[in-house]
């Protein structure tokens, strides 16, 4: 019997279920008295301090012992417990009467409830990180130990409502063979900790009330199925499987090492996509030959304000550093609308799609760009910087942008500050007006990346996280494929480089369209880095050409499918 979910972290294994419980906490309603209220916000101080300690204890272990992924979250929660709104809130709760662990509970339920209102699942993964926090404080403040995985010496799954990043951390890879969730997603704090462990995974998982503890079961991290009441005779075949990928993983990794080539030698770029610094290790690995979207959101997450010019700085020339003469696309920041954030000034709108989103934003708040744009400029010094705005709709979003980065470019040059002054500009062209006037746009910029995702709902007007309109939102409708070929071609025409940084850069059946259409430059998630180079090598260029060129005169999603099907059939053989 099978239970789908979603592919957080690949891999399979084969292990005994290990079911993860964590008993509720909430206080009681229950009014305190007003002696009492004194002690409580006594009581609850002690608590966030010797939380605290925990926490950099732990964060000094981890770093000691060389897992530097595990060490920074321990020191991002040790931040998130002593956030001094997040503390205020919590006192002043108590101080109107409410028990201190019930005070915890409300407030944390008054954060989650602005995580939910957020449509991006990135940024409402957030939620994860605070709930952890709080959940541990209010079991510090009954004083009941938190609930670990207990101690496991033979091949295990986990099974748990979700999995929380404090726990993520200390998973022992030697035995825990893989985890299983009913919440989560892959950008979340835990997901990226169980990839980073190499633990295969499967998230949002459907009910799993008929599995039973202790029983075998088969994880496919890549595909995101689980498989229990497994038979002798399916484990006899799993085994089998698990052998046969593993030996198909080995190979895959001698791709890290490989140029990307068509089978008929034409050179192609292959970037990687990076949402978090920390993911960096397996982008090396990979062989990216370039970041093609750093998204510079998550610098902005879990706080009460911006990051500052400095703390942006520091980051970006580590980026830089850690990929040297290769080139880093660094957007900038792409909030608002459907993907608010606490710290920035976004106001609730009635049509977020087709609101402040993207360079809008930033254009209203001079001063939060200008801040950004310094950091990335004296970044740039540090390795092959290349600056990005999202969200470009017109020429006049182009010459505005530009005026403001041609006044932060004066004011570092009168504070004799080195930086990169001939720094590369280019666009997203995520929305129909871009694309159709890419050749004007080109005027102005030096290259552009397309967005494929927000470009394809936008052109059919149909959100992609709506399941009654998701269908329009196929990578193959022929609208939105003419969009990306005449942008790919106003490019080439122009001189300038053009890449793909959406989902469909990394779909099987869509690369040898895209290479078609004249593609150079693909940008994928790091975890898809080889599989995509390895299908690249497989095509033949003017193959794929003369395909292309039928698919995109096609009626339909559904024939240009078919066409792509029966084109990928050809190639494995």
């Amino acid at each position: 019997m099978r239970i789908k979910g979603i592919a957080v972290s690949p891999g399979q294994a084969l292990g005994k279920v290990v079911f993860i419980k964590t008993e509720e906490i909430a206080g009681t309603k229950q009014l305190i008295a007003d002696d009492e209220i004194s002690d409580q916000v006594q009581h609850f101080r002690n608590s966030v301090t010797s939380l605290s300690n925990q926490y950099n204890c732990s964060a000094e272990e981890l770093f000691s012992s060389g897992k530097k992924e595990q060490a920074e979250m321990m020191e991002l929660h040790h931040e998130i417990l002593n956030d001094y709104t997040f503390i205020d809130r919590i006192c002043s709760l108590i101080e109107s009467g409410y028990g201190a662990v019930y005070s915890v509970r409300l407030a944390l339920d008054e954060q989650l409830n602005n995580f939910a209102k957020i449509e991006n699942p990135y940024f409402r993964e957030r939620s994860n990180d605070l709930k952890d926090v709080a959940t541990r404080l209010m079991y510090k403040l009954s004083e009941l130990d938190y609930s670990e995985v207990k101690e496991i010496d033979y091949a295990a799954v986990l099974f748990a409502e979700e999995l929380m990043p404090s726990v993520a951390i200390n998973l022992d890879r030697r035995y825990i063979k893989g985890v299983v969730t009913n919440s989560g997603s892959s950008t979340s704090h835990s997901a990226i900790l169980v990839r980073s462990m190499g633990i295969p995974t499967v998230m949002g998982c459907e009910d799993f009330s008929a599995v039973q503890e202790g029983e075998l079961v088969f994880i496919d991290g890549q595909a995101g199925f689980v498989e229990y009441g497994l038979s002798e005779r399916q484990i006899k075949d799993f085994t089998t499987e698990m052998i046969k990928q593993n030996k198909l993983d080995q190979l895959e990794l001698s791709w890290a090492e490989q140029p990307t080539i068509t089978r008929d030698n034409n050179k192609i770029s292959l970037f990687a996509n990076l949402i978090n610094p920390k993911l960096l290790p397996a982008v090396i690995k990979a062989g990216a030959e370039g970041i093609g979207l750093f998204r510079t959101e998550m610098l902005y997450l879990d706080r009460v304000s911006p990051p500052g010019e400095d703390e942006q700085y520091l980051i970006y020339k580590t980026i830089l550093e850690k990929m040297p003469n290769k080139p880093v696309i660094i957007r900038t920041v792409d909030i608002g609308g459907d993907k608010p954030c606490a710290c920035l000034p976004v106001a609730k709108e009635l049509n977020p799609f087709m609101g402040v989103r993207g360079i809008r934003l930033s254009l209203l708040e001079e001063e939060l760009f200008k801040t950004q744009l310094r950091a990335i400029l004296r970044a740039s010094i540090h390795g092959n910087a290349m600056l990005m705005f999202p969200m470009v709709s017109t020429v006049e979003e182009i010459l505005q942008a530009q005026e403001l980065l041609a006044r932060v470019k004066a004011e570092l040059h009168s504070r004799r500050i080195n930086f990169n002054q001939k720094i590369p500009v280019g666009i997203m062209i995520e929305v129909p007006s871009a694309a159709i006037m890419a050749d004007i746009l080109l005027e102005y910029i030096d290259f552009v990346s397309i967005g494929s995702n927000d470009l394809i709902q936008y052109t059919y007007a149909a959100d992609r996280h709506n399941p009654q309109t998701s269908s329009l939102c196929s990578h193959f409708n022929p609208a939105a494929l003419r969009l990306i070929k005449s942008t790919i071609d106003y490019c080439a025409q122009a001189g300038k480089l053009c890449g793909l940084c959406g989902e469909m850069a990394a779909e099987p059946e869509a690369i040898p369209l895209l290479l078609g259409l004249g593609l150079q430059e693909f940008s994928v998630n790091a975890a898809l880095l080889l599989r995509t180079r390895k299908i690249i090598s497989q095509i033949d260029y003017s193959q794929a050409a003369a395909m292309a060129e039928i698919a995109v005169k096609l009626p339909s999603a559904e024939q240009v499918a078919k066409l792509l099907q029966e084109f990928s059939s050809t190639v494995r053989q």
